[in-house]
């Protein structure tokens, strides 16, 4: 029974839900119309006046209308008054919101929730407040409402009433006993906010009220902090007779004074001042208020009428003047970096040590030197500071000048007896050393001039010359070179050559030559400048070393200068002669310098370096689909007319066709003979040749039938050239080979 008639209830409640729904409806459209006689005849026959229609009650939307009326009636006939919206708003936060006051007084006298919050958790005063609708405020007052419930941000209305600048609300929420020192979350007061947004009335009303003028935010702020930031000097003059205490610091220690100073506040500073505070509180750093007025002397001050009337107020009131920060910076550093002669001496007048020394070993004359003031570094080596002192890194004050390119300070150093020779600590660099890392050309010439050292080596084992080719100043390579006392030959393990065509200096590597280096010097690796040329792809430095007369064919324990050229020193030796490497990257211009230089060596050198191209153009042949376009055609043209001699380069082509074959992707046909045939496996050119040596053992190939292989295929290369003691061993025709390797047609054909 209970099956039966379950889907009969369900559609019951369903025509009653619609029935419900479609009354709804129509009673808003009444309300939207503010149709008063509408809405009362079809409130009288609704089912539920409280059924929402599109998440809203009728009388949600008859109060955000402000229809006070149709409010009435719907209220008469049972609506919620507390009912609450999508977000969480009662309809009096509503009423309040938009201003309804008429509206609230009818909720309130139907009982609605006074304290009520919404999803923020404002109550309806904070909405008042908000909003500034006074009567509204004061009409929730009088109705008991609580004058101190916080929001969600722990704000009362008080503290709103302040942010919003409304002394008429503060005064209001005052007159009713509200808590005057509430804070937020933060722990800000009211006091704090205005004094921060410079709303002096309130200031003074708050003060009035007896708001605490000592109490202090989450960061340790007081209320005079926050004036004195933001620049307000009658809030912060107000505070100041009010009592407040201008030496109190924050967590950071950061007091007044040293806040008003940072941020250029100048007129709030001598308020400060003028009441007495402390002139030589430091925040957690160190730094005293001295040492942040100079500090931001060149920042802020530079276009005021007097920019130091602020550190002469500071020197009246007797600072201390060697005040320096935990960094070890004294405010005579910091004038002396600044490069301010007046302020640096009036720092001096009132007792400024000369003498002091930062945490890095500075001294007055280095800070001097980093603010390139020729006037004050005169004037500290005339008042007796040392011009040889180091800092901690062992620099004198030459080095920052030499780094400036400040040539008149430099000079005038080197003239009162500085040390031009001295090394710093950690890499052991001379002042000639950092003038040629600056490029420094006119302290590189002086350095020389006054007779200092040329090859004192730092810790790398890097001398001047061998920096100046690094750097590749081919000027200042050409002058140390010209100098009787520098020494011509490597004294470390890196050749100054070397390194010139290691960072690819191609007039210092001409200097050099020109100047009488060996150009075929081997360094530790026991590499040629010509080899370290190769291998770093640098053409117009192997066309420079090759036109000097560098030896091409210097053979050392690594490898000739190609197979440099393409760091590929781990192959083995037959696979690393020089044309064959060449050819492997496409480099044409340098195989068209090569050969140039080939065809003028003997012929055993000239046919060892030709086995190299071969083995390339087969390897690339096995290993690319696309061999004729991957190779242009212009190698052929360059190797093909050193292949003068058929005979004696039979045993080159005979290895590298076996070598193809058993690299070779694709399958080969059958030998042509059984492997029974009497084929003779001794060498097939004479023992006095001079290729023997490079023509590997037999064993090396895998197989008989590999072998067998590349006879036919060599044979099929040569049948039709000129005499051929083995060509009656092939009886096959030249076609067959298209089919192989394009690399051979190509090589037939030329």
């Amino acid at each position: 029974m209970a099956t039966a008639n379950g889907p009969s209830n369900k559609k019951k409640d369903y025509r009653l839900r619609r029935q419900k729904r479609q009354q709804i409806r129509q009673l808003i459209d009444a309300i939207d119309k503010n149709d008063l006689n509408s809405v009362f005849h079809i409130s009288n026959s609704v089912l539920d006046i409280n059924f929402p229609y599109r998440r809203k009650t009728p009388l949600e939307v008859a109060v955000e209308l402000g229809h006070l009326q149709i409010c009435c009636l719907l209220l008469q006939k049972g609506a919620d008054v507390n009912r609450c919206n999508q977000g969480l708003n009662n309809l009096l936060n509503i009423a309040c919101q938009k201003g309804y006051i008429k509206v609230a007084e009818v909720l309130i006298m139907n009982s609605a929730d006074i304290d009520s919050r919404n999803e923020h958790g404002a109550t309806p005063l904070h909405s008042a407040v908000m909003n500034g609708f006074v009567k509204i405020a004061t009409m929730l007052l009088n109705n008991g409402c609580d004058v101190n419930m916080p929001n969600d941000q722990i704000e009362t209305p008080l503290l709103t009433a302040v942010r919003t600048n409304d002394l008429t609300m503060v005064n209001l929420l005052l007159n009713h006993n509200c808590i005057v020192d509430g804070p937020n979350f933060q722990m800000i007061t009211p006091l704090m906010v205005a004094a921060g947004c410079g709303y002096l009335d309130i200031v003074c009303r708050l003060l009035k009220a007896g708001a605490e003028i000592t109490k202090r935010d989450r960061y340790g702020c007081t209320a005079l902090f926050y004036a004195v930031s933001e620049g307000y000097r009658d809030v912060v003059e107000t505070l100041l007779e009010a009592g407040a205490d201008p030496d109190i610091r924050t967590l950071k220690k950061l007091t007044c004074l040293t806040e008003a100073i940072r941020k250029n506040h100048i007129d709030v500073a001598f308020c400060l001042l003028d009441s007495g505070c402390n002139v030589d509180l430091c925040d957690r750093q160190g730094v005293s208020p001295m040492l942040t007025a100079i500090s931001q002397l060149t920042v802020y001050f530079s276009q005021q009428e007097n920019p130091r009337l602020l550190v002469n107020r500071l020197l009246e009131l007797n600072c201390d003047v060697n005040l320096a920060d935990y960094s070890g910076i004294s405010p005579l550093h910091q004038s002396a970096m600044g490069g301010d002669y007046e302020l640096s001496k009036l720092l001096l007048e009132h007792g400024a040590d000369i003498n002091a020394v930062d945490s890095n070993g500075d001294t007055v004359l280095h800070a001097a030197a980093y603010g390139n003031s020729f006037e004050l570094v005169k004037l500290f080596i005339e008042l007796g500071c040392d011009i040889n002192t180091q800092n901690d890194k062992g620099e004198t004050v030459l080095w920052p000048t030499i780094s400036s390119s400040n040539f008149t300070i430099t000079e005038y150093l080197v003239k009162q007896g500085a040390d031009i020779n001295l090394q710093e600590k950690n890499e052991k660099m001379t002042p000639l050393h950092v003038a040629i890392a600056a490029h420094n050309i006119k302290a590189v010439r002086l350095f020389i001039e006054s007779g200092c050292e040329l090859n004192k080596p730092n810790t790398t084992g890097q001398t001047p010359l061998l920096l100046a080719c690094e750097k590749g100043d081919d000027e200042i390579v050409e002058l140390l070179l010209a100098q009787p006392r520098c020494e011509k030959r490597c004294r470390s393990l890196v050749d100054p050559l070397h390194t010139a065509v290691e960072y690819g200096h191609l007039a210092v590597a001409q200097k050099l030559i020109e100047g009488g280096w060996n150009c075929n010097q081997v360094n530790s690796f026991r590499m040629t400048p010509i080899q370290l040329a190769c291998s770093l792809d640098t053409f117009n430095m192997v066309k420079l070393l090759l036109l000097y007369g560098c030896d091409l064919n210097s053979q050392t324990n690594i490898s000739h200068p190609l197979h440099c050229y393409h760091n590929d020193d781990e192959r083995p030796y037959f696979a690393r002669e020089p044309l064959f490497l060449a050819a492997t990257n496409k480099n044409v211009d340098l195989l068209k310098l090569l050969l140039k230089c080939y065809l003028r060596m003997p012929t055993r050198l000239v046919l060892m370096n030709i086995l190299s191209p071969s083995l390339s153009l087969i390897s690339l042949a096995t290993h690319s689909p696309t061999f004729p376009s991957h190779i242009p055609s212009s190698f052929l043209s360059l190797f093909l007319p050193q292949l003068y001699d058929i005979h004696t380069i039979l045993p080159l082509l005979l290895f590298f066709l076996s070598f193809f074959l058993l690299s070779s992707p694709f399958p080969l046909s059958s030998p042509p003979f059984p492997l029974s045939s009497p084929f003779p496996l001794s060498s097939p050119f004479p023992l006095s040749s001079p290729l023997f040596p490079l023509f590997p053992p037999f064993s090396f190939f895998s197989s008989f039938s590999s072998l067998y292989s590349s006879f036919h295929l060599f044979s099929l290369l040569f049948v039709s050239s000129s005499p051929f003691p083995y060509s009656s061993l092939f009886p096959l025709s030249l076609p067959p080979l298209l089919i192989y390797c394009p690399l051979f047609s190509s090589l037939a054909q030329k």
